[in-house]
């Protein structure tokens, strides 16, 4: 107990004994009375029972025994007043009216700082009158530990942290699980709190399309910045795989598992240290970046998704012309940026009559200055210069109206030129209109989508 007083406090009303038995059992330093006007005299007789001279006596009034409220006023008064750093507080709620049992519970549930709960019951059957279900008889009493109400909470915090994560509130789920670390006293609910925290570090730093993750390593107390692919292996798959205490976990949330399993199969495609794949990752960018659309929809964030789906368009086209190899591949490595480069660009269109005028590059400062080896392009130009690379993707995407219209929409946003909020229905539209065209460009792209979904918690 760390040198702290102990504190008893008691619900007191009926038979004084089993409440002796309490105060005998715990050998207190301490003890509360929560009492009525009439069982003060109970309590007056257990305080008459012990001539140790060193506990201390203290009496609180509870002035309606049949009130879970007046109890539970009075429970929590004395309660706040615990330092938890200066006490041990054991409750016994055996005595006295079920109101005053009630409301001295409830009271507790708002605290983490009660170390222990106990309830005198009997030794046997016979032990109570009325045929075992009556008030206990002297000598036959018995402490019972009982579970602590607070560690209920505890299991509402994993919940509602398992729910936030599977709507991608990540920093309320972060705080619901801190939560419940703090109110569990088992070593594999702690355990537990801390390893989906570690999840909310992953899935947050993914979210917001890090490649790294931002850890705080409690071994060396130094901040780290780790690629997701070795923060999922090291420190989140290892981790579950080898230790005892968590594989329970992995058998009730199965799926939940076997999705982070394809995550990191998804990951390793496309994240390379430094850049170093960057040609053959680029194409892993797509998938991910539709799947982050999709859950700002799922948020009822419409203008956040349509501002990704806009971003996906252009990243289809780019991804495309990378293909083809007129991206320069130093910036693209470098700044992770997409600049065409203009000896490719040329070598590519040599044979392209009015390629210039079509693109609009004699308007483009970068292609018109002589010294600089690269130039951008926008997502319709883009576009254009695809057609005339022979994509028919490219050709079917120009043509297509409903898309032009869709795009325009998309312009007069309040996060594009205009004011108005994106809609729900505007927000599918683009959203089936973009999947439709990724899927044309990179037929297997809702393969690796579904390896980069989020798992969700089975609550």
């Amino acid at each position: 107990m760390d040198n702290k007083k102990y504190v008893l406090i008691l619900s007191v009303g009926g038979s004084p004994k089993p409440l002796i038995k309490s105060v005998s059992d715990a050998n207190p330093e301490m003890v509360y009375f929560l009492h009525s006007e009439d069982s003060k005299k109970d309590a007056d007789e257990v305080k008459s029972h012990f001539k140790d001279e060193s506990i201390e006596w203290e009496y609180r009034l509870i002035k309606d025994h049949e009130s879970i409220k007046d109890t539970f006023d009075t429970a929590f008064k004395l309660l706040n007043e615990l330092d938890e750093n200066k006490y041990f507080i054991h409750l016994d709620f055996t005595g006295g009216t079920k109101a005053m049992s009630s409301g001295l519970v409830l009271a507790s549930t708002n605290f983490s700082k009660i170390n222990k709960y106990t309830y005198v019951g009997s030794s046997s059957k016979d032990g109570r009158d009325k045929d075992g279900v009556g008030i206990v008889r002297d000598g036959s009493e018995l402490i019972k530990n009982q579970f602590n109400p607070y560690e209920i909470y505890a299991l509402k915090e994993f919940d509602k942290g398992m729910s936030f994560f599977n709507n991608y509130q990540f920093n309320a789920a972060l705080d619901n699980f801190k939560s419940a670390e703090e109110m569990v006293n088992d070593e594999k609910g702690m355990k537990l709190a801390k390893f989906y925290q570690t999840l909310i570090y992953l899935y947050s730093a993914w979210d917001k399309f890090e490649s790294k993750v931002n850890y705080h390593n409690p071994k060396t107390d130094v901040d780290e910045k780790i690629l997701l692919t070795t923060f999922l292996q090291k420190k989140i798959l290892d981790v579950l795989n080898n230790d005892e205490l968590l594989s329970e976990d992995k058998e009730v949330h199965e799926e939940f598992y076997a999705q982070i399993e394809l995550n990191l199969k998804f990951l390793r495609n496309k994240i390379s240290k430094g850049n170093r794949h960057i040609n053959e990752n680029i194409k892993y960018y797509l998938p991910d970046l539709i799947n982050n659309a999709n859950r700002r929809i799922e948020e009822g964030k419409y203008d956040d998704a349509v501002a990704r789906l806009y971003r996906a368009m252009e990243l289809i086209a780019q991804v495309s012309l990378n293909e083809k190899g007129v991206i320069s591949k130093k910036h693209l490595k470098n700044n992770l940026v997409f600049y065409i480069n203009k000896n490719a660009f040329e070598f590519e269109t040599k044979n392209k009559r009015g390629i210039v005028g079509k693109l609009g590059l004699s308007n483009n400062p970068d292609f018109m200055d002589e010294e600089s080896s690269t130039f951008k392009l926008p997502s319709r130009k883009s576009y254009e210069l695809l057609r005339c690379l022979d994509s028919a993707e490219a050709r079917q995407y120009i043509a297509d109206k409903e898309m032009t219209n869709l795009v325009n929409s998309r312009n007069d946003s309040i996060l594009a030129h205009g004011l108005e909020p994106i809609n729900k229905d505007l927000a599918d539209k683009l959203y089936d209109k973009i999947l439709l065209y990724a899927k044309l460009f990179y037929p297997d792209i809702e393969e690796n989508m579904k390896m980069a979904e989020f798992p969700k918690f089975n609550i």
